[in-house]
């Protein structure tokens, strides 16, 4: 064994063996290594565990899934119970397509054929019934033919001149040998015209003050009436009673004028009180 020479820590020289060449000739030459009992065992079962999957490799493999969709290749599957073949198909004419069912088409057969027939009855004109997810059809149709009766351009003439007749006017027309055009009034609000009515004078003063007095006595035709304070004290006036010197009587401020509204006129007796003697008024009735 080559060997070479070192110093230790001492300083002394000692010989040790020299470091191997890379390769097998030089490692056939180091020293001889023993393994242990323990390693021995390890080394032969991994032995055995490599030739057990060699052979496996070898043989036929089985494939599990294993929870994982696998590819699937065949050349023919068998149909599952019902399904369509072309001599099933041929059978539906006559009793599963409703009546007319296409026919087929002359020199046409199989799955084919039938495809033609249905398309040549889809290209042509098709009739609606049967019952629809809504009752009314939407229809979309260039033009329409007008029911009897219907208006058109030819029936809207212009409109006719004012006072003079016409068999097309839309309008009222105005004319002395016209016939009578009757207004009624049937349920409906007419205007109402008013007309001059006789004013009765109602002024005065208070005779007694703190107690009320008549203005105006009841008058089924009374169409209205007013008062004005000419005293420098509030007056009070009441339709509906006897009037007192606050509400529900009406107040009437010093100088102040109140009428009655035209469709609230009391066909009553009016009253009025004032707080002192001899405060005058002016009042008007018609």
């Amino acid at each position: 064994m080559a060997t070479i020479n070192v110093k230790d820590s001492a300083g002394a020289t000692v010989a040790v063996e020299k470091p191997l060449a890379p390769g097998r000739s030089a490692a056939a030459a180091s020293k001889p290594v023993v393994l242990s009992t323990e390693d021995l065992a390890a080394l032969q079962a991994t032995t055995a565990a490599l030739a057990t999957v060699v052979a496996a490799l070898q043989a036929t493999l089985t494939v599990d899934g294993s929870a994982h969709t696998q590819p699937v290749s065949a050349s023919a599957l068998p149909l599952p119970t019902g399904a369509a073949t072309e001599s099933s198909l041929a059978a539906l004419k006559g009793s599963d397509i409703t009546s007319p069912s296409p026919s087929m088409p002359a020199g046409g057969s199989g799955v084919l054929g039938w495809l033609s027939a249905i398309w040549t009855r889809l290209n042509a004109s098709l009739a609606v019934t049967g019952t629809f997810w809504q009752a009314t059809q939407p229809v979309s149709a260039a033009s329409l033919p007008l029911p009897a009766g219907a208006a058109t351009a030819a029936k809207q003439p212009a409109l006719g001149t004012s006072g003079t007749p016409a068999a097309d006017v839309i309008t009222v027309q105005g004319a002395t040998s016209m016939t009578a055009l009757k207004t009624d009034g049937s349920a409906v609000t007419q205007p109402v015209a008013f007309v001059a009515a006789t004013l009765v004078d109602r002024s005065g003063t208070v005779t007694t003050g703190g107690s009320q007095q008549t203005l105006m006595a009841a008058n089924s035709s009374r169409r209205g009436a007013w008062v004005q304070n000419n005293s420098s004290g509030d007056l009070w006036i009441n339709p509906l009673a006897s009037a007192v010197l606050a509400s529900p009587s009406l107040r009437i401020p010093p100088g102040m004028l109140y009428e009655f509204p035209p469709t609230g006129v009391p066909l009553t007796a009016v009253s009025i009180i004032g707080a002192t003697s001899s405060q005058a008024f002016s009042a008007r009735e018609w």
